[in-house]
């Protein structure tokens, strides 16, 4: 039977959505958008969810947090790993140019894992990732500036400071389903309308339509883990993703957020197999939904880019759910 409310209901109204969660799931979906809206398919949904997404993140501390970190205010518990998730995300590229590029050593000091270890932090993993992130800009302030230093450097402090003062996240006011503020109800209905509209777009095809919508985002989940990798690949140039065994069970979401070069994944013998074959080709501005046995011989366990220019890099962010 169909549940008619899970269709035409408001599903973004529940409890265990919490606002952060809400803000950073809208936000990735934004990206989404706007990273293949080269022929200008999804102008209006851009411009319809992005002053709600902008208005909400406002509400909640968000989109000035980093503001808040650079003056010294206290934060919540949640409000500094909200904003330190987002302060990595929308620094990675700034980071990236100070300090050689997504591909130099210096880089992985900041992002190891990608951003999305910052996105996706959990409490548990927050003293170390503030310290990482603190030991590395303290190790190349000269190459970041004092402002970005200064910045990155002040979560840990943040986070010190604020750890004991939101262990009861669901008894707050702000986060009972009765008490949602007219700003987290228009962008869930923004959002509604948003999922919606793609349906109408794609229909039957779930995975167009995941290409914009990174449902994971919402919820908590205690057993299974989604990584998120994002860089640049050179002309020519193979990239490891990930050296780990994966099954079907995984979902794997690639998207090519560059415009001007194909990308070849797939999964490899080592890491630096040339794909022969193997894995899915990326178009520019387009994301797919690769089954890993698509990619390649599930006993090998390599996930590999190969950048198909010759000319131009390439850029990309890779997400994988289900790990162990």
């Amino acid at each position: 039977m169909i549940a008619e409310d899970k269709l035409f209901g408001n599903f973004f109204d529940d409890i265990k959505i919490i606002n952060g969660r809400m803000y950073n799931f809208s936000l990735d979906s934004l990206n989404r958008f706007t990273a293949a809206n080269g022929g200008g398919d999804y102008t209006n949904i851009i411009n319809d969810i992005s002053p709600l997404i902008v208005t909400f993140g406002t509400e909640i501390g968000d989109v000035d947090a980093a503001l808040n970190v650079q003056k010294g205010k206290t934060m919540t518990n949640d409000q500094v790993m909200t904003a330190f998730g987002l302060t990595m995300k929308e620094k990675d590229g700034v980071i990236a140019s100070a300090v050689g590029g997504f591909n130099s050593a210096t880089y992985l000091e900041f992002y190891p894992r990608g951003f999305g270890e910052y996105t996706q932090a959990k409490k548990i993993d927050m003293p170390m990732l503030t310290n990482r992130v603190k030991v590395a800009a303290a190790a190349h302030s000269a190459a970041l500036g004092a402002t970005l230093t200064s910045l990155l450097s002040g979560y840990k402090l943040q986070w010190d400071t604020s750890r004991d003062e939101q262990e009861q996240q669901f008894a707050t006011v702000d986060e009972n389903r009765t008490e949602r503020s007219l700003a987290r109800i228009a962008l869930e209905k923004g959002m509604l309308t948003a999922v919606h509209t793609v349906a109408g777009l794609f229909p039957g095809d779930v995975d167009s339509c995941n290409n914009f919508f990174d449902f994971n985002l919402l919820f908590t989940h205690s057993v299974h883990r989604t990584k998120t990798f994002s860089g640049t690949v050179p002309a020519g140039g193979i990239l490891l993703i990930i050296n780990q065994s994966l099954t079907d069970t995984n979902k794997v979401h690639v998207q090519n957020t560059d415009a001007n070069a194909d990308f070849q994944i797939y999964i490899g013998h080592t890491a630096t197999d040339e794909p022969d074959g193997r894995g899915i080709t990326v178009k520019p501005n387009k994301g797919k939904n690769p089954k890993p046995s698509e990619l390649g011989d599930l006993s090998d366990t390599f996930l590999l880019i190969k950048n198909l220019s010759d000319v131009n890099d390439v850029t990309f962010v890779v997400r994988i759910s289900g790990l162990s």
